[in-house]
């Protein structure tokens, strides 16, 4: 009986998170919409070369894609782990959340939306070559198959990902093309295995 308890407690939990999940990506959503047309009007002539276009008139059709929510690595979990650890052990969930912006069906920029004393507020926007990189690799490991999660570790001035494939455990850095505008496809991108990822940032905080 204590054993068929838990398991429904494990299922409400999990049940209970997808649900505040959904409810955060809709309000995200909504934060973000809301505040594109206003980064878009203020965008600098130079950021708008980055992107390919002339003027932000050619950016009144750009749309927003799917949220994704930013985790981090921080120093202390990088040091204490070990071989038994999942890659959901190191990963410490943020308050932000990170929208690709496209226009014409190629990633043009990142809005970023965040938790300021209980509300959501649109936050920053640009990361040009972070939309185009991070694109290319939710086309090769789309989210709704493979958990796929964007990392940060200040510490290594790095992003990376993460993703689920069978039971085998990935941490691989982003690789940055030149600009934004560039193509988004091209190679597929080798996973790095946990325990090398983290070799590879221990390499560069060090």
């Amino acid at each position: 009986m204590r054993h068929c308890f838990k398991i429904i407690f494990i299922c409400l939990f999990v049940t209970l998170s997808a649900l505040f999940a959904d409810a955060n990506i809709v309000e995200v959503s909504q934060v973000a919409a809301a505040k594109l047309p206003y980064y878009i009007n203020r965008l600098p002539q130079d950021m708008l070369k980055e992107i390919g276009v002339k003027s932000v008139t050619q950016l009144e059709n750009a749309t927003l894609g799917k949220p994704c929510q930013l985790y981090s690595i921080t120093p202390s979990t990088l040091e204490n782990y070990n071989l038994t650890n999942s890659v959901d052990d190191i990963l410490r969930p943020t308050s932000m959340w990170y929208i690709p912006v496209f226009h014409d069906g190629k990633p043009i920029a990142m809005l970023i939306v965040d938790k300021v004393k209980d509300k959501w507020k649109a936050v920053s926007f640009g990361y040009f070559t972070l939309a185009s990189a991070w694109n290319k690799v939710t086309q090769q490991w789309p989210d709704e198959i493979f958990g796929t999660k964007l990392i940060v570790m200040y510490q290594a001035k790095t992003y990376l990902f993460s993703v689920s494939k069978n039971a085998e455990q990935s941490l691989t850095p982003l690789k940055f093309e030149a600009t934004s505008s560039t193509k988004t496809t091209g190679d597929k991108i080798s996973l790095t295995s946990l325990s090398d990822g983290i070799i590879w940032l221990k390499k560069r905080i060090n």
